[in-house]
């Protein structure tokens, strides 16, 4: 029987068995280690590959997963610890609320969801976001770990939106007379004018990386925008 698949790019093979007769050293001073067979084919079929030999389950658990469940919990705990400076302001490295605005400053754009009403009236899909400011009640919600040891910031924020929408064309030019909108093509089809509105409430969710050493932050961006009703 083959046991190892020669298109495996793994590092690391663990056998359990408790006949440590057929399938280990006959060495008894190292019980532990693959019959020669057996890692003679490891190694050719896999060459970059080690393997650890374990006499049951239980062992491989004690020995392997409970220490990375270990390790798993320690980080979370930091992680969340980290979270927790971040919210309270408390984070040597950066304010969260200076954070976000800058990121709004460097806003370049986005289609938002949900509704957005202009004087009871919705505004028609697609609509687009062109700037964000004024940035309130702005709460990190998450913070995640990533293989390089650098993490991501999570979080939530109300802001002012400008947004580009569609309006029937006689609401448009009717809410324009009100000062609600601005029409930014009035004949954009046969029955909609394109609009403009401003100072826009709107619901935003933001992630942005940095380096928990350093304080850098890397990336901002905004992932999602919606509309408050």
């Amino acid at each position: 029987t083959t046991l190892f698949r020669s298109n495996s790019t793994t590092t690391k093979f663990f056998f359990v068995t408790s006949n440590a007769n057929d399938f280990c050293k006959s060495d008894k001073s190292t019980p532990k280690e693959l019959h020669s067979d057996l890692a003679k084919e490891l190694q050719q079929r896999i060459p970059a590959c080690t393997a650890a030999v374990y006499a049951s389950p239980g062992e491989l658990v004690e020995h392997i997963v409970k220490p990375r469940l270990k390790a798993i919990a320690e980080d979370e705990a930091a992680t969340q610890e980290l979270l927790k400076r971040i919210q309270s302001d408390t984070y040597e490295h950066f304010i969260l609320a200076d954070v976000v605005t800058n990121g709004l400053d460097n806003f370049s754009g986005l289609e938002a969801t949900g509704s957005f009403i202009v004087d009871g009236t919705p505004l028609e899909e697609p609509i687009s976001v062109t700037t964000l400011e004024g940035a309130e009640s702005i709460e990190a919600t998450a913070v995640l770990r990533l293989a390089d040891d650098r993490y991501v910031c999570e979080g939530t924020a109300e802001a002012s939106a400008t947004l580009e929408g569609f309006l029937d064309k006689f609401e448009a030019f009717n809410q324009a007379e009100l000062g609600n909108v601005h029409i930014t093509d009035p004949n954009w089809n046969d029955h909609y004018a394109e609009v403009e509105v401003a100072n826009a409430p709107a619901i935003i969710a933001f992630s942005f990386e940095f380096d928990p050493v350093a304080g850098e932050i890397s990336s901002f961006e905004i992932t999602k925008i919606e509309g408050p009703f």
